[in-house]
């Protein structure tokens, strides 16, 4: 969707939609963000003993709400991807290989549940040149050719064209967020005033767009995304961070050791209930909130109510020991965030340690 994105952008300008959106394709993958490195003293406890579990009553409240969708259909892809609708009068003839059925596939709209049926109950949806349309859209994205201008509301020669959203900048960056990973490229959304220090990184050009079309401030941007559990960084300005206390580093937990033949049961689920709520007690885990998918999921099970205020608060206190750092190449700025190392994920996700009597030596 364009490929005039400037690698080093004046950090006095913004560039536009167009540029930021490179790859939207509805249904690719989305890819997991770099993982910071640690120093070498930053190792893993891996005590090989499972301690006796215990387990609060009240342990487990329902403190989630689930996750929403605000709109139908034609709301989604009109906000994440620029889907402009021609409305059911539409004349023209938009050739497609696949059928609706098949179309509602590939979007995820299978199965005819509640939410479903709510999403595609709107009546220009039930017009077959609606459809169509969506069609040819979806199909037009996943094979790279032109998408008409009538469809899409960033294309150049669009009848309704997205309006600039003048409260943001966006910044096309290659970083490299770990010693020895490659560079990827991201992207950097910034208020205009930029008064408070804070920027929030994303890798999926859709969800830029997303955020684009709908908000005018950089906390509502947060909250959408921590709602939703789309993975973001929520950087914040060496500046702004008070200088720490010293602190010993601390190991990060793990489930421990089994032996090949054993079988968990029901007190080694509590106990990693236990384990993974004393974890999200830490001011670090915060980075558990923003890491989207499973994680955040998870998460939100030991932190309940409090989790969306804890983000919105921007880093811990504990960032410069345990988090990730990006350097603004326009400004020397250096931004901070919270992270998770890998064993950390783990923690969160249940992954133990299984003796298979087998090794491989370097």
């Amino acid at each position: 969707m364009g490929d005039t994105i400037d690698s080093h952008p004046d950090p006095h300008s913004s560039i536009s939609p167009v540029d930021v959106m490179q790859a939207a394709a509805p249904t690719s993958p989305a890819a997991s963000l770099p993982t910071t490195s640690y120093n070498e003293d930053d190792t893993t406890n891996t005590s090989s003993l499972l301690p006796e579990a215990s387990h609060d009553e009240d342990d487990s409240a329902d403190t989630l709400s689930s996750v929403v969708f605000v709109g139908g259909l034609l709301d989604i892809l009109y906000e994440r991807y620029g889907f402009v609708n021609p409305g059911p009068n539409d004349s023209t003839i938009y050739g497609n290989d696949l059928n609706w059925t098949a179309m509602r596939s590939i979007l995820g709209l299978v199965n005819n549940t509640p939410l479903i049926e709510e999403l595609i109950a709107k009546d220009d949806l039930r017009k077959n040149s609606v459809q169509c349309a969506i069609s040819h859209f979806i199909q037009t994205l996943h094979s790279a050719q032109a998408i008409p201008p009538a469809l899409h509301d960033i294309h150049p020669q669009s009848p309704e064209p997205l309006p600039h959203n003048w409260h943001f900048r966006i910044s096309k960056r290659t970083v490299k967020l770990e010693k020895d990973a490659r560079s990827t490229n991201v992207y950097f959304v910034q208020p205009v005033d930029f008064s408070d220090g804070m920027e929030v990184m994303l890798r999926d050009p859709a969800t830029v767009l997303e955020c684009y079309h709908q908000f005018t401030t950089l906390q509502d941007i947060v909250t959408f995304l921590f709602r939703n559990g789309r993975p973001f960084y929520m950087f914040l300005s060496q500046s702004r961070i008070p200088e720490p206390q010293p602190i010993r580093v601390r190991y990060s937990p793990t489930l421990g050791f089994y032996a090949q033949d054993y079988q968990p049961g029901l007190r080694e689920y509590r106990y990693y209930e236990r384990v993974r709520k004393e974890f999200c007690s830490l001011p670090r885990a915060r980075a558990a909130l923003t890491r989207g998918g499973i994680i955040w999921r998870l998460a939100l099970e030991s932190f309940g109510l409090l989790a969306e205020e804890i983000v919105r608060n921007g880093p811990s206190q504990e960032v410069l020991t345990y988090g990730i750092s990006v350097t603004n190449p326009q400004t020397s700025n250096i931004l901070w965030d919270d992270e998770l190392t890998e064993e950390e994920k783990d923690l969160i996700c249940g992954v133990c340690q299984v003796f298979t009597g087998e090794y491989f030596s370097k």
